[in-house]
C-alpha cells in the first residue's frame, strides 16, 4: 500500500569501511544500533540561483548542484559482552576520528586520532525506504545525567546515494543493550580527588568536517574528512568549601587536571572515560536550592605527540 510511513519504524546500520567511500554492506545482525529517537536523514545540496535578465520578471529554475547525507542520531553506551571486543558504536567512534586499540582479555580502548582516520557506511531504513551514507564520518558528543545511561550522540555527513524500496530489516543489537551501564555506583575523580558529588557531565568533540569536493565525482564530494578538533564540555557538581577545593584559584591559573568518570558496569558492559581538562569559567546555579557548580571545560593534550585529551576504555 502507498503511504503511511511511520517514524517509528526505523532501523539504522553502520559498520567501518575498507576503503573510504566504498559500500561496506552493514548487516541487521551484526551492526544495527539502536537509535533513541526518529533520526531521518536530511540531504544538504547546493543549490545554483541563475539570475538571467529575461523578458519578463520571472526566473529560471535553479539547478541543484553538489549533495550530501546528513544522519544524526542519539544512542545509549551499552558494552559488547566481552572485555576485549568492541561495542557495537565502536566503528561509530572511529568514524568520529578515534582511533581502537584492542588490548586483549582486558579491554578496547579509543582516542583521538589524527591520521589514517576510518570512514563507514550508514544505512537507515525508514519502513520500507533505504537511504544510505558512504563514507561518513563525523562529530561526537557524550553525556550522562544522574541515573541514566552514558548517551553519545552522532552528527554525520557522508556521500549521497539514492534511495530505494527494500524492506525494514529486524535489528539484532546484540548483548547488554537492554541493560545500558546507568550513572549509579560511579566512581567520580577530579584532580584526585574522590568526593566531588558529579549530577552531570556533557562532552562535545567539536571536530571540523571537511568536504572534499570534485568535479569527476557524481555528487560533488570524493569524500569528507575530520579535521582539527575543539573539545570542550561542562560537569555539574555539587559545591565544596574553599578548603577542600579551590575552584577559582585552579581556574585563574588555567591548570590543566585530570578527571576520570567510572561507570562500574559489569564485565564486558563498563566504560570509562578519562579526561585532561581545564576549566574556562567557573558558574554558580542554584539546583531546588542547593548550590552546585556549573563548571565550562576545555579538553586538551598533555604529552607532546597530544591525542591523549580523552581516552574511553570498553571493558
Amino acid at each position: 500500500p502507498m503511504g503511511k510511513k511511520r517514524f517509528e519504524r526505523e532501523v539504522l546500520l553502520a559498520k567501518e569501511e575498507a576503503s573510504e567511500g566504498v559500500d561496506a554492506v552493514p548487516t541487521a545482525s551484526a551492526n544495527a544500533i539502536p537509535i533513541m529517537e526518529p533520526a531521518p536523514p536530511e540531504f544538504d545540496p547546493k543549490v545554483i540561483e541563475r539570475g538571467h535578465p529575461l523578458s519578463s520578471l520571472s526566473r529560471l529554475k535553479p539547478l541543484v548542484g553538489s549533495r550530501a547525507t546528513k544522519m544524526a542520531f542519539k544512542t545509549e553506551f551499552f558494552g559488547s559482552g566481552a572485555v576485549d571486543t568492541p561495542p557495537r558504536l565502536g566503528d561509530l567512534i572511529e568514524a568520529c576520528g578515534f582511533d581502537e586499540a584492542v588490548n586483549v582479555g582486558t579491554s578496547v580502548v579509543y582516542t583521538p586520532g589524527s591520521a589514517n582516520l576510518k570512514t563507514a557506511t550508514l544505512y537507515n531504513f525508514l519502513d520500507g525506504l533505504l537511504y544510505k551514507s558512504l563514507g561518513a564520518v563525523g562529530n561526537m558528543k557524550i553525556g550522562s545525567k544522574t541515573g541514566e545511561p552514558v548517551i553519545f550522540e552522532f552528527d554525520t555527513l557522508g556521500i549521497y546515494q539514492d534511495d530505494a524500496d527494500l524492506a525494514i530489516v529486524t535489528p539484532d543489537f546484540g548483548a547488554n543493550h537492554n541493560s545500558p551501564p546507568q550513572a549509579l555506583s560511579i566512581t567520580f575523580t577530579l584532580d584526585a580527588i574522590t568526593t566531588f558529588l558529579l549530577r552531570e557531565f556533557n562532552i562535545d568533540m567539536g571536530s571540523q568536517i571537511i568536504p572534499r569536493e570534485s568535479m569527476t565525482a557524481q555528487t560533488g564530494f570524493a569524500g569528507f574528512a575530520v579535521g582539527k578538533r575543539n573539545p570542550t564540555g561542562n560537569i555539574i557538581i555539587e559545591m565544596e568549601s574553599k578548603a577542600t577545593y579551590d575552584f577559582l584559584a585552579k581556574w585563574k591559573a588555567s591548570q590543566q587536571v585530570a578527571a576520570l568518570i567510572q561507570m562500574n558496569g559489569a564485565a564486558g558492559n563498563n566504560l570509562e572515560i578519562g579526561l585532561n581538562l581545564s576549566y574556562t569559567n567557573i558558574a554558580i546555579e542554584d539546583a531546588d536550592g542547593l548550590a552546585v557548580l556549573n563548571i565550562p571545560i576545555a579538553l586538551s593534550k598533555v604529552s607532546n605527540a597530544g591525542n591523549d585529551e580523552i581516552t574511553l576504555t570498553c571493558k
